[in-house]
């Protein structure tokens, strides 16, 4: 879903600005990915699958420090230096990284960390359904 037309086309308006190339999904290590670019930088959505809430907890506390803790977005969300987004959701983990952005970015223009939070909490309503 992360790479799909709708998701696209919900991040587009979300965040006032459309890509330049296509949207290439991969699938590698359990890891599905794709690269949303822009004329002026770019940032990366990726989605990885474990076998158990455990190992994605695990997975999460590798990356965690230093770390702000986000609320409202799955069943652990957080925020790291650089612009980038975690959140696990059951055995997946979203990460989101808009380390490449400008900064500002975007239409209005917004600090990369906001734009990577409005990108997870896009991913995150429609995994809800919402």
């Amino acid at each position: 879903m992360v790479c799909e037309q709708e998701a696209q086309n919900d991040i587009a308006i979300r965040i006032g600005v459309t890509v330049n190339q296509p949207v290439a999904p991969l699938w590698a290590d359990d890891t599905y990915s794709c690269r949303y670019s822009y004329p002026s930088g770019s940032f990366v959505l990726s989605v990885k699958e474990f076998p158990d809430v455990a190992a994605a907890a695990a997975y999460l506390d590798s990356a965690r420090d230093p770390h702000t803790a986000v609320s409202g977005l799955g069943d652990a969300a957080f925020t790291v230096p650089g612009a980038s987004v975690f959140v696990r959701k059951d055995t997946k983990v979203l990460h989101v990284d808009a380390g490449a952005l400008p900064d500002p970015f975007g239409r209005p223009p917004v600090s990369r960390a906001e734009v990577a939070r409005a990108i997870a909490t896009v991913i995150m309503g429609c995994w809800s359904g919402d």
